[in-house]
């Protein structure tokens, strides 16, 4: 899944990401709650996210969106839906 980054940039680094079993796309992985946060946060202007290779979000809203780099390179997206994980996708309090 990659490397989780604790400073500023993309979630997650040195990932590696495979669609329709094709070959292994190398880059970073970009979490938002919502898929409009690519945009709202900046990402689509900021030369440090065009590395990313996926965009996970939790919500997609009424519209349709696409996630794009500076070059406007198109980024594949993934709305997860919470409900279907077995376990919430950050920690609890109390448990």
């Amino acid at each position: 899944f990659g490397v989780w980054n604790h400073e500023a940039g993309p979630d997650f680094a040195e990932a590696a990401v495979s669609f329709d079993e094709g070959a292994a796309e190398r880059g970073h992985i970009e979490l938002d709650p919502d898929a409009r946060d690519w945009e709202r946060h900046g990402h689509a202007t900021n030369e440090n996210y065009n590395g990313v290779v996926l965009h996970v979000f939790l919500d997609r809203g009424d519209a349709e969106f696409f996630t794009r780099t500076k070059e406007h390179r198109h980024i594949p997206q993934v709305l997860l839906d919470p409900s279907a994980l077995e376990e919430p996708p950050v920690p609890q309090p109390g448990s």
